[in-house]
This record gives structure tokens, C-alpha cells and sequence, in this order.
């Protein structure tokens, strides 16, 4: 309920209309929609420091922008969640990272050293973004659409 209270407060006071604003200044097309979902996602996830939460705030602007550019929900819902959970293993200020230092006396670099899956799964993940796999048959007609009026 708190999450909800918030998020209406700042649609309220005009923040997720700034938010989708700015976001489609950097938008020129489907992929680059996709990756601003997932830059946005991570970006909340990394200060709030709970993916649940930023998937909640960002889901409304996620959906705003799938919209416009054909994505959908199944994919914005998977960018959503790969992202804010990538970003969680690899912030120095987790609570995970800070229990693996503080009980197994180790700095953050011997930590980050052997972080194989975060990056491994942000590489895949840009790798179907930019060749364009896994799209449901809505999103291959609209490319197609697309690709046939311009």
C-alpha cells in the first residue's frame, strides 16, 4: 500500500509524465525503447535497493512506452526484472555484498571479480534486445508494419 501511495503522489505532482518525457527524448526506435525500459528499471532498483519495488514504480512507464512502440507486456515484464535484478548483484551497498564482506572478510573487488552471471546475463539479454529474438508474433507484424512504411 505504500508503494501504491507513493507512486500515486508522484503521478500526481506530474513525475512519471517527467519520467516518460525525458525517456522518449532518448527513444528512436523499438530496441532503444527497450533498453530505456531496462536502464530505468536498473536505475531505480540500484537506489532503492529492492527489485519488487522498482519493477512496481516502473511498470506504469514501462507500459506507457511499450505502448507506443508495440512491446509487449511479456517482454517489458522480463526487461523489468532481468534488469533491477542485475543491478542488485553487482552495487557495492546491497545487503548481500555488505554480509559476504563484513562475514567472509573479503573486499568488494574479490567479490565483483566472480560476478559471472549479472554480466553474463545483461550481455544475453542486450544480445536478444539487438537481434531482435524471442518476439511474440504481435511484436514480428508490427516490426514488420514498421518496416514496410519506412
Amino acid at each position: 500500500m505504500m508503494v501504491s501511495g507513493m507512486m500515486e503522489l508522484v503521478r500526481h505532482y506530474g513525475g512519471i509524465q517527467w519520467l516518460v518525457d525525458t525517456a522518449m527524448k532518448f527513444i528512436r526506435s523499438r530496441k532503444s525503447c527497450q533498453y530505456v525500459i531496462g536502464l530505468l528499471s536498473m536505475a531505480i532498483s540500484g537506489t532503492t535497493l529492492n527489485n519488487p519495488v522498482a519493477c512496481l514504480i516502473s511498470a506504469p512507464i514501462a507500459k506507457e512506452l511499450g505502448n507506443e512502440y508495440k512491446i509487449a507486456p511479456k517482454r517489458m515484464a522480463s526487461l523489468l526484472d532481468i534488469f533491477s535484478c542485475a543491478i542488485l548483484m553487482v552495487v557495492p551497498h546491497d545487503s548481500g555484498c555488505l554480509l559476504v564482506q563484513q562475514y567472509g572478510g573479503c573486499s568488494y573487488l574479490d567479490i565483483i571479480r566472480y560476478a559471472f552471471y549479472p554480466v553474463l546475463l545483461l550481455l544475453f539479454t542486450c544480445v536478444t534486445i539487438q537481434c531482435g529474438l524471442l518476439m511474440t508474433k504481435e511484436e514480428k507484424a508490427a516490426v514488420a508494419a514498421e518496416k514496410a512504411k519506412g
